[in-house]
């Protein structure tokens, strides 16, 4: 969480008083990290949800302020814009059902939000850019009154001197200039913290710079703004412009934006990424410290390192080296910060696992990742996913039975719509997509490959009399059927109707009918089950693959 006692720097000689401290707290950081002052051997993960506010008209409603009166916890707190709500929650150690544990508690404060916007005629929406924000939301009447957004905005404008310049080009493209730092405003992230210990902190944050790409085209979540298509997650140039303080004529210090990726591979420890923002980014904001950390580590206590913390919060690397205390105990830990939110819980806590499983996943199997992969691949990999997302291929595409009102079929015309390259198995699928105005440039006729598979898996599949528990019963002579869609089995007259006919055939051969749960019930309470039973027809537990074969 941001710390709201802060203000924009009063004059040179502020700044320098607070350099002065920035430099005494790296001395420190530097000491604890030489006597091994660190948390270890310890793996906790950590996240913030941004989220934002919108009416009925699914508009931004700027009520954040309100709800946080209603909710009264200090994990819920305000960000920049009035029209958004961040939730901070505690660390989970990693291991088995983290990530379930994370999914209940984020679902749970996501409810208690609701609730209380309800209140209010309002909702929460997880998205990374709210489509329907309009420049005109953009007002410092909007911006959060707290005394940290408005030293940054006062802050940056200084530094600045000018109007911010927005340029992004995607499928359409947006130019514009604004007056003030709102435009973050548009933007809501899911950040993942990492805690990791100091020696292993430039192998775990190299690999982290290196799987962003890949996790960020699978999450992207931020393709529209200003009712603009812009990039698929356009969060990313979006940020870097709204905190990009450069102007012509700038000296090589603060030649690199706030917001970035990096320059290059950490060679030795966190301390290589603090000591470059220190030298390279003016500080903005000051605030009142009373601590002594080089007194307090000689009383053998822990120094908070608020300069440090400080400077680091207005430095916006997408991950980001952190120094934290938790339970009285000093660690480091990785920021992840390019994940959007939403679109659903489940996404979100699919994509932290994504990107920790991967981070941790690679660690003893690349042991050098620069030695594997040059940072500038890194990083150019990292903007083509932020522009290009992740192609979505559909595997047979185009099929259809014709009835909207079957979930399956509504999934499948959606899924085309939104595939890049559409796999049809058949000549008749491609016709359907032809016929739905489908650009046949996308369309690749690839042949049926549910039949692949069975002949693919075929000689693996165990013999139907062994499945059915009737010994000797012969290939072709029997019946499979089974019944599982709601439009069958939630209409008792169908499925009454269904089973008459199942213990019509059953008379003159045999019937083999896995019966799936949910369709037992259905049949059970239209009363038919007893009767399907007696009339001979063979009724089985749900079966695999392979069985039903």
């Amino acid at each position: 969480m941001g710390e709201q006692r802060v203000r924009a720097c009063r004059d040179a000689a502020e700044r320098r008083r607070m350099t002065l401290r920035l430099l005494d707290d790296l001395d420190a950081l530097e000491r604890m990290l030489r006597l091994g002052a660190f948390e270890t051997g310890v793996r906790r993960i950590g996240v913030e949800q941004e989220l934002f506010l919108v009416d009925d008209a699914w508009r931004p409603a700027p009520v954040a302020l309100e709800l946080l009166e209603l909710l009264a916890e200090e994990r819920f707190t305000a960000e920049i814009g009035r029209h958004l709500l961040e939730i901070n929650f505690e660390p989970l150690p990693l291991g088995a059902g983290t990530f379930a544990r994370m999914e209940n508690d984020l679902a749970g404060a996501l409810a208690r939000v609701d609730e209380a916007a309800r209140q209010r005629s309002v909702r929460p929406l997880l998205i990374g850019i709210l489509p329907t924000l309009r420049k005109s939301d953009l007002t410092l009447e909007n911006m959060t009154p707290w005394p940290r957004y408005r030293a940054l905005d006062a802050a940056m404008n200084e530094l600045r001197r000018g109007p911010w310049r927005l340029y992004v080009q995607g499928f359409d493209e947006i130019a514009c200039h604004h007056d003030n730092i709102m435009l973050e405003s548009c933007c809501a992230s899911f950040q993942v913290h990492l805690q990791v210990d100091p020696d292993e902190f430039a192998h775990l944050y190299n690999l982290t710079q290196a799987v962003t790409a890949p996790v960020l085209a699978a999450a992207a979540n931020a393709a529209i703004l200003f009712g603009r298509r812009l990039w698929h997650e356009t969060r990313i140039p979006l940020f870097q412009q709204s905190f990009d303080a450069r102007v012509a004529g700038d000296s090589l210090r603060e030649s690199s934006a706030r917001v970035r990726f990096g320059d290059g591979w950490v060679n030795e420890s966190i301390l290589e990424l603090l000591r470059e923002d220190a030298m390279r980014f003016r500080i903005l904001l000051a605030t009142d410290i009373r601590e002594d950390p080089h007194a307090l580590l000689a009383a053998g206590r822990v120094p908070e390192l608020w300069a440090l913390r400080l400077l680091n919060g207005t430095v916006y690397r997408w991950n980001r080296g952190c120094y934290g205390v938790y339970e009285g105990r000093p660690h480091l830990r990785i920021e992840m910060r390019a994940l959007p939110a939403g679109p659903t819980v489940a996404d979100e806590v699919g994509n932290a696992a994504l990107f920790v499983g991967s981070v941790l996943g690679l660690r003893d199997r690349i042991p050098d990742v620069r030695a594997a992969l040059r940072f500038s691949q890194a990083a150019s990999s990292f903007q083509a996913a932020a522009k290009l997302g992740l192609p979505i291929a559909h595997v047979e595409a185009g099929l259809r039975c014709g009835d909207l009102t079957m979930p399956e079929e509504i999934n499948r015309v959606l899924t085309d719509r939104i595939s890049r390259l559409l796999l049809a198995p058949t000549g008749a699928a491609v016709r359907n997509l032809q016929d739905e105005g489908v650009d046949p440039g996308r369309i690749v006729r690839t042949g049926d490959v549910m039949y692949d598979a069975c002949l693919l898996f075929a000689p693996f599949a165990p013999d139907a009399g062994e499945v059915a528990g009737m010994p000797g019963l012969a290939e072709g002579a029997f019946v499979l059927a089974t019944v599982h869609r709601a439009a069958n089995t939630d209409d008792p007259a169908r499925l009454a109707a269904i089973a008459r006919g199942f213990a019509e055939v059953a008379r003159s051969v045999p019937l083999l009918f896995p019966v799936h749960p949910r369709t037992r019930r259905a049949l059970a309470a239209a009363g038919e089950l007893d009767a399907l039973e007696r009339s001979g027809v063979r009724l089985l537990p749900p079966q695999g693959y392979l069985e039903m074969m």
